[in-house]
């Protein structure tokens, strides 16, 4: 298990004045709070010698199959073949996992070691400011590099393909799906970061079900959506919600049942349903609320593209301090 202290404390070894230009005005505790908030939102990629983390990788999706690098460090002492393949190593298995195709990267213009660092593995600056520049490249044209393709071809990179989407049917949520929807529904665990219980019946289901099935609120400014997820068997795998306000700023949920986790249904659900609301309501702006605890649901989260919102959104929305607000912008 990784700390913030450690990954703060590498920082500052290897990077010195770029971390102080990057967290400008920021104390140690700020520092280390916005590590524990990437965390959950991250994919991170590890290489320690003796328990001593000593080389690191951290990773965003920006889209399904473009992500940025966060930051890519390692020790003075420990720039050898063997740490540097390793954290390669793991890296090739996310690329192999999630399907990454293109990345992104910040560089500062200071930090010449790394921007030759970043050239040597094919990136190029696509965007810049006074301080740093924004760098891209694409998993190919790294393989296509010759000082690197022998490594890639070692790590299986030059075959990687994106990950494939389970295919799902979303139909519209109504008082006739509570008898199938109740096993689902029933789950204890699918309970443990929620505020509601289980229903205790499929009476009382069907009576929950049926306040929604208007589509709307009491008062007509807020669209309802709820659609009932269906594997590529047609069972029935939970739902997905979507909460359309005067704004278009719409706040999304999802409810898959544990039979369905690890296959990418909710996912694809929930891909679906932002295309659906996108298409008919011309919403741009979705929010996601999940407790910090709850790790599955901000993966799933970050795989779709939701990033942590910014620090005014939560205090608006009355967030509580064990939960995370998330965002996804559309273009």
């Amino acid at each position: 298990m990784h700390t913030a202290e450690e990954f703060l404390a590498l920082d500052r070894l290897t990077l010195g004045a770029q971390v102080e230009q990057g967290g400008k005005e920021m104390s140690t505790d700020q520092l280390l709070r916005r590590f524990e908030e990437t965390f959950p939102v991250s994919q991170v990629c590890t290489v320690r010698r003796d328990a001593m983390l000593v080389a690191y990788a951290m990773l965003q999706p920006q889209s399904e199959t473009c992500w940025f690098v966060t930051c890519f460090n390692v020790h003075p002492l420990y720039r050898t073949s063997s740490v540097l393949f390793e954290l390669f190593s793991e890296f090739g298995s996310l690329v192999r996992r999630f399907g990454i195709a293109e990345l992104k990267s910040n560089v500062y213009k200071t930090n010449q070691l790394s921007l030759s660092f970043h050239r040597r593995l094919g990136f190029r600056v696509t965007r810049e400011n006074d301080q740093a520049v924004e760098m891209f490249t694409t998993v190919a044209e790294m393989a296509a590099n010759p000082s690197i393709e022998r490594t890639f071809r070692r790590l299986s990179l030059l075959s990687a393909s994106p990950r494939s989407e389970s295919v799902v049917t979303l139909e519209p949520r109504t008082r006739a799906h509570a008898e199938e929807l109740f096993p689902v529904l029933s789950e204890a665990r699918l309970y443990d970061f929620l505020d509601e219980r289980p229903p205790h019946s499929v009476d009382a289901l069907r009576e929950r079900l049926a306040r929604s099935e208007s589509r709307k609120s009491p008062d007509g400014s807020e669209h309802w959506l709820n659609w009932v997820v269906r594997d590529a068997t047609g069972q029935a795998a939970g739902y997905v919600q979507a909460t359309v306000m005067a704004t278009l700023e719409t706040n999304v949920a999802y409810f898959i049942g544990s039979a369905h986790w690890g296959r990418g249904v909710a996912y694809a659900a929930v891909g679906q349903m932002l295309r659906l609301v996108e298409a008919e309501f011309g919403a741009k702006r979705f929010f996601v609320v999940v407790e910090r605890e709850n790790v599955r649901s901000i993966r799933l989260a970050a795989r779709l593209g939701f990033l942590p919102a910014s620090p005014e959104q939560p205090v608006e929305r009355a967030i509580s301090p064990t939960e995370i607000l998330m965002e996804r912008v559309l273009p």
